[in-house]
């Protein structure tokens, strides 16, 4: 028996460990933390400058945004793995976005599948998804059903940029969902009045802990998460305190923690909340934070 199972040990091994390097190996390599157009959509001068554009975001903000083109995405995926998932799992596997911040933003575009996802970090409340659903369908697809993929791609991330990545990095809520390019002055102006108000950001911060009521949970599947932005002083001691680990030292001012929990399950989790938005250090592997995704953002298809 035991020459029996010394003998079947490695290919039981193998049976376990053989799935997750298939599917590891399904995700491209990102030689650019910016661009990597594997479909060769744009060309040389569109590409750079899309590149300067999103090193710029970065260096100014701290967001990192990638854009991702692959021929088809189906051709890597799992049999019967949904666009969704796929790209989830993309994101999390570079670990777009600063880790603790999870601020990052994927746009993934296959034009032998027809499909494209733009996926956001799990940092950005659920008020951003509907404006990656209205930049999705009102920049990207009318100019891909027309096959300038160019166009789209560029006039796309320049809306990303605008509406997504800027304000969030500022703070400030999601604005409602704008359907004319005239809209895009929009979050500047409201930023800028913004700026002046007391308390915007507090206000920000609780209508976002607020939105969390119609995600799912990654647990049990059910929409109905609570998020609570808990004080230093609220994580040390009292009943309160209980399960909620000690901030990491990072470097950047910590000034308490960000409780999320399911409703429905025992699902939690607790990671440091830094007063700190502005530049951050890179800590993952090709250029990206090691950020993560619980699957926000939109999906389109022409």
């Amino acid at each position: 028996m035991n020459r029996l199972l010394r003998c079947l040990a490695p290919a039981l091994l193998l049976a376990v460990l053989l799935p997750a390097a298939l599917r590891a190996a399904s995700y491209p390599p990102h030689p650019d933390p910016f661009v990597n157009d594997f479909a060769g959509l744009l060309d040389g001068g569109a590409e750079a400058r899309l590149r300067a554009d999103l090193q710029a975001l970065k260096a100014a903000t701290g967001v990192e945004a990638t854009l991702l083109t692959l021929p088809s995405w189906k051709a890597r995926a799992d049999a019967g793995e949904s666009l969704e998932t796929y790209t989830t799992g993309l994101f999390n596997a570079w670990g777009i976005g600063a880790a603790g911040r999870d601020d990052g933003i994927l746009v993934l575009v296959a034009p032998e599948d027809r499909d494209m996802r733009l996926e956001l970090g799990r940092g950005y409340d659920a008020g951003y998804d509907l404006l990656a659903q209205n930049i999705v369908g009102g920049w990207f697809l009318p100019a891909f059903r027309k096959g300038d993929y160019q166009a789209g791609i560029l006039a796309g991330m320049a809306e990303i940029e605008a509406r997504i990545a800027r304000p969030h990095a500022a703070g400030l809520p999601p604005a409602a969902p704008s359907k004319t390019l005239m809209d895009r002055a929009f979050p500047w102006i409201f930023g800028a009045f913004a700026a002046i108000i007391v308390g915007g950001s507090l206000f920000g911060r609780l209508a976002g802990d607020w939105s969390f009521r119609f995600r799912r949970c990654p647990h049990c599947g059910q929409r109905g998460m609570h998020r609570e932005h808990v004080l230093p002083q609220a994580t040390t001691t009292g009943p309160a305190s209980e399960g909620v680990s000690a901030p990491e030292t990072t470097g950047m001012p910590v000034t308490g923690m960000i409780v999320t929990r399911c409703l429905h399950c025992s699902y939690r989790e607790d990671r440091p909340w830094r007063a700190d938005t502005g530049r951050n250090t890179d800590r993952g592997g090709g250029g990206f934070g090691g950020g993560r995704s619980s699957g926000g953002g939109a999906s389109g298809h022409w």
